[in-house]
């Protein structure tokens, strides 16, 4: 039975978390517990974060003109008017629907704590230190500390009567959370930590390791944990709704309409597909989630454009029609026969995983030559070592499918700068080309 409880005020900071802040609201509106409110503070995101966040219900969005982050919490919290105060970062995941329950239900009969944190779980596809460390700092026995102050505040809830009392400190730049944990403990307060108040986190809390080391301890203690096995529970946290955008060429033949024809169906069975946009001189899908848009209806960028404006344009059109999605998906169904599993696939990546962008390739252990500026000709690996032992060189399938995130390919460019990932698949998905001539 679910305890009659004080109100909860759940405060997020946010900056660039277009990719995370959908999975985390719509995590927070599964709880158990719905006495809530939610109030997101901003640090001047340029991409879809507020945007995305205005979709939800009960959230009120503060934006602040400098950030610190023990100054961005106590202004939330001054906006608020719950009695328990809960820190979330926007990509962190509840990992079920008693998560915020549990918070609760854990400090509410301990008059001396102050405040209590959960357990940060990694992902799949976090690092190997990542890993480590977030095994080995958030076990799995709860604990009230009266001298440690180890707090933190991706995940954690603190009462707003000893907030009031001690409120974070404004003038650090991190840890904030270890620094008022030290004065609560110092004014003979205690802290909990409750394994059961579990969240998904996808980067870790340290820093720098030596690679090799670092990933058998990563293996071992996976091994301990999970007994090797990161399938992630409550998959549906991490769907995606994906706009997929298919550009069709203005001179197509017969066989490549058939081809995009053919694709364009296999994208509509696609659960995580909500919308497709087809940009060409004609309609050929004519499925539900199927929108047209003509090249005449990017007339307004002018000039000849490249494929990344294309898809800029259409995935403008996209939202103007279906709303933000969580990730775009191109693919050029003119030229590749699409593959249903390598798409789920590349999907399930990028939902579970830090990364930006994802695109299929292939390991070539060819040796690459390419043209220098002065002409003459260069190899990227000249040696005849063994494979193992050889410069890793990957080639792209771009056609296949690339997923990356809305403010990147709101940008005009397919490919993110920045955590970027390659999904490697075997050299016969080269075969998925059709050639028309």
């Amino acid at each position: 039975m679910i305890p009659r409880m004080q109100y909860i005020s759940i405060i997020i900071r946010t900056k660039n978390e277009e990719k995370w802040i959908r999975k985390c609201l719509a995590a927070i509106m599964r709880q158990t517990i719905q006495n809530f409110e939610i109030i997101l503070v901003d640090n001047h995101s340029s991409d879809k974060t507020v945007a995305i966040a205005s979709e939800f219900p009960n959230v009120r969005i503060l934006h602040v003109e400098e950030f610190l982050p023990g100054r961005a919490l106590n202004q939330g919290v001054e906006a608020s008017r719950g009695g328990f105060l809960v820190f979330l970062s926007a990509h962190c995941i509840p990992a079920n629907e008693r998560w915020l329950e549990s918070l609760v239900k854990s400090i509410e009969n301990e008059p001396k704590a102050a405040g209590v944190y959960g357990r940060q779980l990694p992902l799949p596809f976090s690092s190997d230190r990542d890993k480590r460390d977030l095994f080995n700092i958030f076990g799995l026995d709860r604990k009230i500390q009266v001298k440690d102050i180890y707090f933190h505040n991706a995940n954690s809830l603190v009462k707003r009567a000893v907030w009031l009392k001690h409120k974070f400190c404004e003038r650090t730049s991190n840890l904030e959370d270890r620094i008022w944990a030290k004065e609560v403990i110092d004014n003979g307060y205690q802290l909990v930590y409750e394994p059961e108040a579990a969240v998904y986190h996808h980067h870790g809390v340290n820093h720098s390791d030596e690679p090799k080391r670092l990933s058998r301890v990563s293996k071992i203690i996976s091994d301990v944990y999970w007994d090797g096995n990161f399938d992630v529970q409550h998959s549906e946290i991490f769907e995606l709704r994906i706009m997929a955008i298919v550009p069709v060429p203005a001179n197509i033949n017969a066989i490549q309409e058939q081809l995009v024809a053919e694709n364009i169906c296999k994208l509509h069975q696609l659960d995580l597909v909500d919308s497709i946009i087809e940009v060409g001189p004609k309609k050929i899908g004519s499925q539900p989630k199927v929108l047209h848009l003509s090249h005449d209806g990017l007339d307004n960028m002018g000039g000849r454009l490249s494929v990344a404006e294309v898809v800029k344009g259409a995935l403008e059109f996209g939202i103007d029609q279906k709303g933000i999605p969580d990730a775009v998906l191109y693919v050029n169904a003119s030229k590749y026969s699409l593959d249903i599993e390598l798409l789920i696939q590349l999907s399930r990546q990028f939902a579970l995983s830090g990364v930006l962008t994802i695109f299929p390739g292939y390991r070539d252990f060819d040796h690459v030559w390419y043209k220098s500026g002065n002409g003459t000709f260069e190899v990227l690996d000249q040696s005849f070592k063994n494979r193992e032992d050889r410069l890793e060189v990957y080639r792209s399938l771009y056609g296949l499918g690339i997923i990356s995130s809305v403010s990147t390919m709101a940008s005009g460019n397919l490919l993110s700068d920045e955590f970027l990932a390659i999904h490697e698949v075997n050299r016969r998905f080269r075969d998925l080309e059709v050639r028309s001539e």
